[in-house]
């Protein structure tokens, strides 16, 4: 079944060309086992503009008193303009298999501006409006139940499939921090499946809970370190004093790290504390047994969430 389009979606009043329409059906509405991979792909390229397979297809469909499908791809790579302020960013809205509108941001947050794919309601009006779509309960609803859909996937990649979770969080995992600090319904669901770079590790990153469990007897504080560059990073002096101990720091890179670690403040009660901030007494912590304080400067460099 081939959605509807209407002449202002779409041409000079040709028919549309057999590709156009092959690619465009309506794989949301059909059953899961009648869909082949290859035509979630053709339709992921589609929408996407992507020449390259999507590196998850997600599908939903929501029941009861308010029925949506909805069929969402994670890409594979990045887009150049990811961090425009023009960035084109929404989902497809159909309403009944009758095309809406290409961009509906309602849809998701943000931070989830990357995401590409369709969503098929049945309850809304085919008169909808951008500023109706804004206040709508329905949509507001959906976008929430999308957005918690989109994190657990991840999270599931992320246990189930190493190398594919290595690959999105390399290519989205700069903006998704963003919702650290604007989402805080979401905020323990986005900590869950964000991983850094710390000094455990030359090359693999750490999630949060990784780090907590390899915390020193005594300590009680997530460290972190900001800066342009890991190698920029661990030329600091800061770390000499944890370095000796051997207690761990996070590196972080990116400039919305140092809005983020401040918006969210502590993970599982522990407060996360930069090296490069105020006094921090080492005393008590790590291997050494010389009772020890530093002082380090503030941080100067300035940053933005986006």
């Amino acid at each position: 079944m081939t959605p509807e389009r209407s002449a202002a979606a779409g041409d000079d009043g040709d028919q549309p060309e057999p590709e156009t329409l092959n690619s465009m059906k309506a794989l949301w509405a059909r059953p899961r086992d009648e869909v082949s991979e290859d035509e979630y792909h053709e339709l992921y390229k589609h929408i996407g503009h992507d020449w390259r397979d999507p590196l998850e297809t997600i599908r939903l469909q929501a029941e009861g008193t308010f029925e949506y499908q909805a069929l969402l791809f994670l890409p594979a790579h990045a887009p150049y303009d990811l961090f425009a302020r023009d960035f084109r960013r929404g989902l497809q809205l159909y309403v009944k298999r009758v095309f809406i509108m290409d961009d509906c941001e309602a849809l998701l947050p943000p931070y989830l501006r990357f995401v590409k794919g369709v969503v098929d309601a049945a309850d809304l009006s085919l008169n909808v409006s951008r500023e109706i779509l804004q206040q709508d309960r329905h949509i507001e609803m959906m976008r929430r139940r999308l957005t918690k859909k989109v994190l657990s996937t991840v999270k599931d990649m992320m246990a189930k499939d190493q190398e594919r979770y290595a690959t999105f969080w390399r290519e989205f995992g700069t903006v998704l921090k963003e919702g650290l600090v604007t989402d805080a319904e979401n905020r323990d669901a986005l900590l869950a499946v964000a991983s850094f770079a710390s000094t455990h590790h030359d090359t693999e990153p750490t999630t949060l809970k990784q780090y907590v469990e390899r915390m020193k007897d005594g300590q009680d504080e997530i460290y972190y370190l900001t800066g342009e560059s890991r190698q920029s990073i661990e030329n600091s002096p800061h770390l000499e004093a944890f370095r000796g101990r051997g207690i761990e720091v996070l590196l972080l890179t990116d400039p919305v790290d140092e809005v983020w670690t401040d918006a969210v403040g502590e993970y599982e009660g522990r407060k996360l504390r930069s090296v490069a901030k105020g006094d921090i007494d080492l005393g008590a912590e790590g291997d050494d047994a010389d009772g020890a304080r530093r002082t380090g400067p503030r941080s100067t460099r300035s940053c933005s969430a986006g």
